[in-house]
């Protein structure tokens, strides 16, 4: 009787571990195309009912910018009055918003693999990388555009840090920072999977006195075919840094 009660233990014991234990969930696929609407709103709109944490401010409101930074912003918006703006990263067809080219009426690819996800922008031709294979910043980092992106699931929402951005580019509406920015996003599919949202929230200890927060939605659309976007293709219009067309056309 003794030499056949291990067998049947062992294959008790095969039992726990095939079913004690629960499965990890599987983590959202964001893969598919995408058509950018700013906020929960109307098309266009800034949304409003963002709960932010933190004491972060909102994208409806001004960035809270302190020093030579609130300082850049006001002659910002002051060359725009004057029909001859500063600081226009997309008249000299590069990067401006830190995390993306968002709020503009291009689509958006998300291509999701076990180690990635890439977001492919139509708008200006863009691309990045977010890390999901549980590897860190590097280092030492070398400063981009977009900065270095490393993300992990919490639950169905996939959480986003970013750090190294170059300080050319910029918070929201012209603003600039410091290369001390840092940028924590929340992803997650809504509405069934017919919606992305995208909440970001932004702290630099030089360039803002609070946290600044933002929210987009992004539809989801099947049928969209990307695109090529040569932006400096017949570019005859190249804007210089003190608001001057340095080509006419």
């Amino acid at each position: 009787m003794g030499r056949f009660r291990a067998p049947v233990a062992l294959a008790g014991f095969g039992m726990i571990l095939a079913f004690g234990a629960a499965a990890a969930p599987p983590s959202p696929n964001f893969s598919g195309r995408y058509f950018m609407q700013p906020g929960f709103g109307a098309p266009g709109q800034r949304d409003g009912s963002l709960q932010t944490s933190g004491g972060a401010k909102s994208f409806i409101e001004t960035p809270p910018l302190k020093g030579k930074y609130a300082e850049d912003y006001a002659k910002v918006l002051e060359s725009r009055k004057a029909g001859r703006p500063i600081g226009d990263n997309a008249a000299r067809c590069l990067p401006g918003f830190a995390l993306g080219a968002f709020a503009n009426p291009y689509p958006v690819e998300a291509i999701q693999t076990k180690d990635q996800i890439v977001f492919l922008f139509e708008g200006t031709d863009r691309v990045r990388r977010i890390y999901t294979d549980g590897r860190g910043h590097p280092k030492q980092l070398q400063p981009a555009f977009y900065g270095h992106s490393i993300g992990h699931w919490e639950g169905d929402t996939l959480v986003v840090d970013t750090v190294g951005f170059r300080a050319d580019t910029t918070v929201a509406d012209g603003a600039t920072h410091s290369d001390r920015l840092h940028a924590v996003e929340h992803l997650k599919l809504v509405e069934g999977g017919k919606a992305l949202q995208w909440d970001m929230t932004f702290t630099d200890p030089e360039a803002l006195s609070a946290p600044f927060a933002m929210r987009y939605r992004l539809d989801s659309d099947p049928s969209i075919r990307m695109m090529e976007y040569a932006c400096a293709e017949n570019n005859r219009n190249v804007v210089n840094d003190r608001g001057e067309t340095t080509s006419p056309g």
